[in-house]
């Protein structure tokens, strides 16, 4: 039996703090492919780092460089716009004496004969001024390291990781004074240090004086092989984990620990992007949101809450992975994916509207929006089951993730698990 939920939330003012305005940078994709970045189908503004542009393969032998696919990449983004990020990692074989540790010479008092100059961390130094220098003007943002807190990307020690912050900020802000560097981006779930607790280690370290942006990878984690709704602590318990992964909490709670360990450790007031996440794996054996359905729920409520919550920037992981790929919206076989047509509704719900933080009562969410022409629009939600949601006479149309609109009949639409737009206006 559905419940009726008053739209109205009359007992439960929405709060006036945190509310902002979406633009398109906002929205972030990765993309795995460099020929569809000039006929990309869906309109985002940050695009983030291009597969096989780490450091090991744009320099896989000293001062031998690998810029033929990554020119070209480069380019094709800046034709369309596109704020480009890139991340440093992977350290090349040549550089350290095993993978993922810090270049061999981090420490060394030699001096550097390459264009960096200065004395120690010289191959880092001179890969980062070579790359700088190359893309002068093309590429804006700069992450300092992917998952420092996985061993699969790194097993140097925190202090190394600020040393070599140090030595790229310094050049990056020299060579390219319009570009901006952002934090290592831990990875949400941590193995075996969770995000937060990671970059509090860092800025305490020292590396708040090397980042401009603070950064973390937003992926969840539940107690099984099935991604949790986004809004949602499903695994709320300090010790929950799977295999080496911990449970992180919901996308709420991994930003609010973000911002708070920021605002305590010198990063007070700077920009905090999710520059990776999404539901995960799609299409294998672990498949972690199998239903096409789910998917474009869940993208949306990815996007939205993120947008209420005052993330500044939500890079989607990734639009073209394909079959076993992560958070996969389009593939050459079936193009736009469901999870694709949502991505476009949300947008065009959120782009230059202002949006308030989301808020719960009971199992439903909303989350209200208003544009300087009038525009009044509330997205509502459950988090568990249907319920017949009261409208309130202010809101005329409904607009669900297909695209469909349809007019609001006898005062009440049933909600579900995937978002809809109620608005005062047909046809925004």
């Amino acid at each position: 039996m559905k419940t009726l939920i008053w739209g109205l939330f009359l007992l439960l003012p929405l709060p006036v703090w945190g509310q902002r305005v979406v633009n398109q940078s906002f929205f972030g994709m990765h993309v795995k492919y460099p020929g569809l970045i000039s006929r990309m189908p869906v309109k985002f503004g940050t695009i983030g780092p291009m597969a096989g542009s780490a450091w090991k393969w744009l320099e896989p032998a000293p001062d031998q460089w690998n810029w033929g696919g990554y020119d070209a990449w480069v380019k094709a983004a800046n034709e369309q716009g596109y704020d480009i990020l890139y991340t440093f990692a992977r350290t090349p074989s040549w550089a350290a004496s095993a993978q993922n540790l810090p270049p061999s010479d981090l420490y060394s008092s030699e001096p550097c004969n390459g264009p960096a100059g200065g004395t120690g961390d010289c191959m880092f130094k001179n890969f980062v001024y070579t790359l700088v220098s190359r893309y002068k003007g093309k590429i804006k943002y700069y992450q300092l390291w992917n998952e420092p807190n996985s061993s699969g990307f790194w097993n140097g020690s925190v202090a190394d990781l600020v040393r070599m912050a140090r030595d790229a900020y310094t050049i990056i802000h020299e060579v390219d004074p319009g570009a901006q560097v952002l934090t290592p981006a831990a990875g949400a779930g941590g193995y075996p240090t969770l995000h937060h607790q990671w970059l509090a280690q860092y800025l305490r370290a020292g590396g708040a004086r090397w980042a401009d942006i603070g950064s973390w990878h937003g992926y969840l984690q539940a107690t099984t092989y099935t991604a949790p709704w986004p809004e949602r602590a499903d695994s709320p318990s300090p010790g929950c984990s799977v295999g080496t992964w911990r449970c992180p909490g919901s996308v709420l709670d991994t930003y609010k620990q973000m911002r708070a360990v920021m605002d305590a450790n010198g990063m007070a007031g700077k920009e905090l992007w999710d520059t990776e996440g999404g539901w995960g794996v799609n299409d294998d054996k672990h498949s972690d949101l199998p239903d096409p359905s789910d998917q474009a729920a869940w993208l949306a409520r990815w996007f939205i809450v993120r947008a209420g919550a005052g993330v500044d920037r939500a890079v989607w992981y990734m639009f073209d992975g394909a079959t076993g790929g992560w958070g996969t919206l389009w593939d050459q076989g079936a193009g736009m994916r469901p999870a694709a047509i949502a991505y476009k509704q949300v947008y065009d719900w959120l782009i230059d509207a202002t949006i308030k933080p989301c808020i719960k009562q009971k199992n439903v969410w909303s989350c209200d929006l208003t544009r300087p022409d009038g525009y009044v629009a509330r997205i509502v939600w459950t988090d568990g089951g249907d319920a017949l949601y009261s409208v309130s006479p202010q809101f005329n149309t409904v607009r669900d993730l297909s695209g469909e609109t349809y007019p609001v009949n006898n005062g009440a639409v049933t909600i579900t698990k995937a978002p809809l737009l109620l608005q005062s206006k047909p046809g925004q």
